[in-house]
């Protein structure tokens, strides 16, 4: 069972929760909103740079980070809610849609960047000095939307080979140290369009493709298709690797993990543009809902 509790504004692109559970950040692409996630009270609004793709609140909830297709990135100080600085990425005009993270202690920024070339490359901040290094640049890899940190401290990275063609070709997914700046590649023989996660507390990679709808698990070698039509829009793994959900073209279905059984359909859709998000309180006993319209908060009884 699946209970309504709050209904957030349009559009409501992404809702996520900060890991101290404190704070509800709402994307309206134009702007962030900040919430109070007891009483769902206005805190903040920042709009420093507009068309915003991504957003990720620091493991220790004390920065919130934003990311937009025009190649910017703003980091903000949650205790004063205010912006810390502002960058952006020149001489790229490609729009930028890929993953950001931050390490382990919270000083460095992960930056998954698409550049000209139509490649990609990963790029680390100082949060103090704003210096950048650059990984794997020219080379023929594309860093996609999925970079989450482990307890090793190292990032967990999604992306694929392209050949000197730039055909799009073989999935990978690897892990980056992000202080010493090394990477392990780990490439499968799954079909282009796939994308990988990690359960860190079944030491388990997946992998799911989202125009068919399915997930594979790698180590048992099992694969279940979820949805005869409609792809995957998004798809969230609860921290204690119990649950996952996923926006479909014309509804929202959280499942047990990893078994895959149908814990509740919602009749949310990602809506126009199929522009939906969804997310986990850090509990695991809220989902979160972001739309082109509004944005839901749903309690798992």
């Amino acid at each position: 069972m699946a209970r309504l509790i709050h209904t957030f504004s349009r559009p409501s692109f992404s809702l996520i929760m900060s890991p101290d559970g404190k704070w509800i950040a709402q994307n309206k692409s134009s702007r962030i909103n900040l919430f109070d996630a007891a009483t769902y009270g206005q805190v903040a609004s920042f709009n420093d740079i507009p068309y915003m793709s991504k957003e990720k609140f620091s493991n220790d909830s004390k920065y919130l980070l934003a990311k937009s297709t025009g190649c910017k990135l703003a980091l903000y100080d949650l205790d004063k809610k205010e912006l810390v600085h502002k960058h952006k990425i020149k001489k790229n005009a490609q729009p930028q849609d890929q993953g950001i993270s931050f390490s382990s202690d919270c000083k460095k920024i992960v930056d998954l960047v698409y550049n000209n070339d139509l490649l990609g490359y990963i790029a680390v901040w100082d949060i103090e000095t704003w210096n950048e290094t650059r990984y794997y640049e020219g080379e023929n890899n594309v860093f996609e939307t999925n970079v989450s940190l482990g307890s090793n401290g190292k990032c967990f990275v999604s992306g694929h080979h392209r050949d000197c063609n730039g055909v799009y070709s073989i999935p990978f997914y690897m892990w980056f140290d992000v202080h010493r700046g090394i990477g392990e590649f780990i490439d499968t023989k799954l079909t282009a369009g796939t994308s990988f996660m990690f359960a860190e507390k079944l030491d388990s990679v997946f992998a799911y493709h989202a125009r068919d709808a399915s997930i594979t698990f790698l180590h048992e070698n099992r694969a279940v298709r979820l949805a005869e039509n409609g792809g995957i829009q998004s798809i969230a793994l609860s921290a204690d690797n119990t649950k996952t959900a996923v926006i479909f073209d014309k509804r929202t279905v959280v499942y047990g993990f990893p078994s895959m059984e149908v814990i509740v359909e919602l009749d949310v859709a990602a809506g126009f543009g199929r522009t939906g998000r969804v997310s986990f309180s850090p509990d695991g006993q809220v989902v979160l809902i972001g739309t082109w319209g509004n944005g839901f908060l749903y309690a798992l009884d």
